[in-house]
């Protein structure tokens, strides 16, 4: 079968073939079948009791850590957080938490006012433009952050030959630069004439609700910050300041930063496509796309699944974003099955050969631009 576009490796001469059309569409009729003697995609039981010990955990440790200045209270402050951002947070966002909308709406924003974004703007960014055209240039606004560049086409500066080293420290204060940037588009979307967007998707707020709900994770995210400063002194309530932080955000970019910008994931991005949309139909069908732009680890480990909300099983995730994590390990066999039918690259690796690769990564497409 001749290829469609022209390759830049082996796996391309297989992935952007009409071989490959209606893959998607027959991997979905198996997890259809799977799902019905599963009792339905959402987390469930095991979904909400987590979820309560995870808050549990949360205000625990603001009042020993925040109030009280204990310094293994802050940083267990940051993991609790880093754990309620990649599992309930992210199920809820996908409507994967629990079969009940309004409840699963309602924990939504109760989690993005700890976790430092407003329900609106992650869904626009993450469910709507990076789960579309994940990994693709220009529009997957979670791989466009200016301080980094992992995806070819994405234009290098001077600075990022050395990202390799210094987003290290970024690793370490994820969470503050991310949650700063967010609010302050969405106060700049408040002016006349002005939109509210995180990267090509506008962000809507349809209801009086939804504008005061944004507001409600803004005000109150804000305020938890404020916890240690108002109890403490200044110099204990930055040293758990900073604790619960650097902890939480090192959790949290040691899941993500592993699912996409390695090698492997990103040969196959952007450069496949024409003009500012992506045509998979012409090009490549939709869920070998999803397939070849991530990336797993650990993907039969059951401690890697909970404690990652299932982003060690990140091709699952982006086949199927709306089941809930509990199920991946299931799918994860059918997907490498269907994969292996179809000559399609399951990429999955060790975690710690993955953070080698990227550093190593870092360099060799800065040497390409």
């Amino acid at each position: 079968m001749k290829a469609v576009v022209s390759t830049q490796s082996t796996w391309e001469a297989v992935v952007s073939t009409q071989s490959t059309w209606g893959f998607y569409d027959e991997i979905w009729k198996d997890v259809n079948a799977y799902l019905k003697t599963a009792g339905g995609r959402t987390g469930g039981f095991l979904a909400v009791s987590t979820w309560l010990l995870n808050m549990a955990a949360i205000f625990a440790c603001m009042y020993y850590g925040f109030m009280k200045g204990y310094w293994w209270a802050a940083a267990g402050f940051g993991v609790a957080k880093a754990l309620l951002v990649v599992r309930a947070t992210h199920a809820c966002s996908h409507y994967s938490f629990t079969s009940y909308p309004k409840f699963n709406q309602l924990c939504y924003g109760i989690n993005m006012m700890f976790s430092g974004d407003t329900p609106g703007q992650w869904t626009a960014k993450h469910v709507v433009s990076h789960h579309i055209d994940c990994n693709v240039a220009h529009l997957d606004d979670d791989t466009m952050y200016p301080i980094k560049r992992a995806l070819p086409d994405l234009p290098r500066l001077w600075f990022h030959a050395y990202q390799c080293f210094y987003i290290w420290i970024m690793y370490l204060s994820v969470f503050i630069p991310w949650t700063i940037s967010h609010n302050i588009k969405f106060f700049l979307g408040l002016l006349p004439g002005w939109k509210l967007w995180e990267g090509l998707a506008e962000v809507k707020h349809h209801r009086p609700l939804d504008w005061l709900e944004s507001v409600l994770c803004i005000v109150g995210h804000w305020a938890t910050r404020a916890v240690p400063f108002v109890f403490l002194e200044a110099g204990d309530a930055w040293k758990v300041f900073l604790i619960a932080e650097m902890t939480g955000s090192l959790w949290f970019s040691l899941q993500f930063a592993v699912n996409h910008e390695v090698v492997g994931a990103v040969q196959h991005s952007g450069h496949q496509f024409e003009g500012k949309r992506a045509v998979y139909p012409k090009k490549r069908d939709w869920g070998v796309h999803q397939v070849v732009t991530s990336n797993g680890y650990s993907v039969d480990g059951y401690l890697a699944l909970h404690l990652s909300g299932g982003l060690n099983t990140q091709i699952e995730h982006h086949l199927f974003p709306s089941v809930h994590y509990r199920h991946y390990h299931s799918l994860s066999k059918i997907v490498r099955k269907k994969c292996q039918k179809y000559g399609i690259p399951y990429q999955r690796r060790v975690h710690g050969k993955q953070w080698y690769q990227r550093r190593v990564h870092g360099k060799q497409w800065y040497q390409r631009r």
